[in-house]
């Protein structure tokens, strides 16, 4: 954002500030000072790190002029450009007894594009197994979420197994989760 004094007196100015400063907006720098010299101009740069869960997020950006006793404002808004994201990055099932299976562990990719993505999953290594699965071969549709539950079953040894259970859509490569147990 740019300030322009436009007088031909000095201005005193107010700190940059925005109104929720919680949205995921960050004031980075600013070359405005306190006071603003005639015909002068300062500048106030952002950040942008969206927080919000649907990716979306405003604020507003004010500088008082303490001069003239008025706050101009300028009106923010963003959407988080991560297409779409997978939780959790990692399971670790941890010591399961030997001939029994864990309680499932459910995996959920959700969908911030604006259009719906075509979604498969695979599943490798010993002991794994999808007990559940609203993902593959479906349309997720934007800002809808779907998952995927794995369950870990030993057998009948009790050595320390690994797998990977590897989610994709039609936008982005994939993602590739860990899986652990014993």
């Amino acid at each position: 954002m740019t300030v322009k004094n436009t007088s031909e007196g000095v201005v005193d100015l107010g700190a940059p500030a925005l109104v929720s400063g919680s949205n995921g907006f960050a004031i980075a720098s600013t070359t405005c000072g306190s006071t603003l010299a005639p015909f002068a101009v300062c500048r106030v740069s952002l950040d942008f790190a969206p927080t919000a869960a649907n990716g979306e997020a405003s604020d507003t950006l004010s500088i008082t002029d303490i001069t003239d006793g008025i706050a101009p404002s300028v009106a923010l808004s963003g959407t988080n450009t991560t297409p779409t994201t997978l939780i959790p990055v990692s399971v670790a099932f941890g010591n399961v007894e030997s001939s029994t299976t864990s309680p499932a562990r459910k995996l959920t990719l959700t969908n911030f594009t604006t259009g719906a993505l075509t979604v498969s999953q695979s599943l490798s290594g010993t002991g794994f197994a999808v007990s559940a699965d609203s993902c593959s071969g479906t349309n997720l549709e934007p800002r809808t979420s779907c998952s995927v539950s794995v369950t870990y079953s030993p057998g009948t040894s009790n050595n320390v197994s690994s797998g990977t259970l590897t989610i994709s859509d039609s936008v982005d490569a994939g993602y590739s989760v860990p899986l652990t147990g014993s």
